[in-house]
C-alpha cells in the first residue's frame, strides 16, 4: 500500500517535470538561430548550404517518423526519452568532431530518429 502511494507521488512529480524538460529541449526558435551561427561561423558553411542541410533534416524527419514511433512503441516512453537523449549526444559529438557539410547531414539523420 505504501509503495503504491510513493509510486503515485513519483509519477505526479514526473508529470510536473516533463513539460519543463520538453520546453527546454524543444525550443526551436532559440536553438535555430544559434545553430545557424554555429554552421556559418564554426563549420564555415555558407547560408545556402545551411538551408540545404535544413531541407535534408526536414526530409529525414518525415522519413524517420514511422521508425521513431516503432522504437517508442517497442521500448516504452521512458526508455525512448533516454534513447533520444543518447541520439542527441551522438548528434552533438558528430557536429563537434567531424568537419564539413556531409557530416552535418549524417548527424541530422541521426538526430531525426529521436522522438
Amino acid at each position: 500500500m505504501k509503495a503504491k502511494k510513493e509510486l503515485s507521488k513519483i509519477k505526479r512529480k514526473n508529470a510536473k517535470l516533463y513539460p519543463i524538460y520538453k520546453m527546454f529541449a524543444w525550443d526551436l526558435l532559440f536553438f535555430y538561430s544559434i545553430e545557424f551561427l554555429f554552421y556559418t561561423i564554426t563549420k564555415k558553411l555558407t547560408a545556402s548550404e545551411v538551408l540545404i542541410i535544413n531541407g535534408f533534416y526536414l526530409l529525414f524527419r518525415i522519413l524517420m517518423q514511422i521508425p521513431a514511433v516503432a522504437i517508442t512503441d517497442f521500448f516504452g516512453k521512458r526508455k525512448s526519452i533516454i534513447l533520444g537523449n543518447i541520439l542527441i549526444t551522438l548528434y552533438i559529438l558528430i557536429l563537434i568532431i567531424c568537419p564539413g557539410a556531409i557530416s552535418v547531414i549524417i548527424a541530422d539523420l541521426i538526430f531525426s530518429l529521436r522522438i
